[in-house]
């Protein structure tokens, strides 16, 4: 099962993605704790490592010499997604270990 990360007081929290009825709010959870999270910002695990083999996620903004790419998941084909400046792609199109991550899109 892929991981999880959502934003949390400023920070990243990593783990399984939960909604606590209690609390009514989205929550990344794993052996350290729960944490409340904003919605919008969790994002899937993808699967794949960049050039420094840190773990990509769905809203990671990647670049590599003057190529720049959006990581996107692909909700009506079920896949993910590399948007560039001038296309949308199957993220299996690139070679990511040729990518850095710069940012994301929170």
């Amino acid at each position: 099962m892929r991981l999880y990360r959502g934003m949390h007081n400023g920070g990243w929290k990593y783990g399984y993605h939960s909604y606590d009825f209690m609390r009514n709010e989205d929550v990344i959870v794993n052996s350290q704790g729960s944490w409340p999270v904003i919605p919008e910002t969790v994002g899937q695990q993808v699967g794949r490592q960049d050039k420094h083999k840190t773990e990509i996620y769905d809203g990671d903004k990647m670049q590599s010499g003057k190529y720049s790419l959006l990581v996107k998941w692909d909700s009506e084909d079920l896949r993910w997604l590399a948007e560039s400046e001038n296309a949308i792609e199957p993220l299996t199109t690139w070679n990511m270990e040729c990518f850095g991550i710069i940012g994301n899109i929170h």
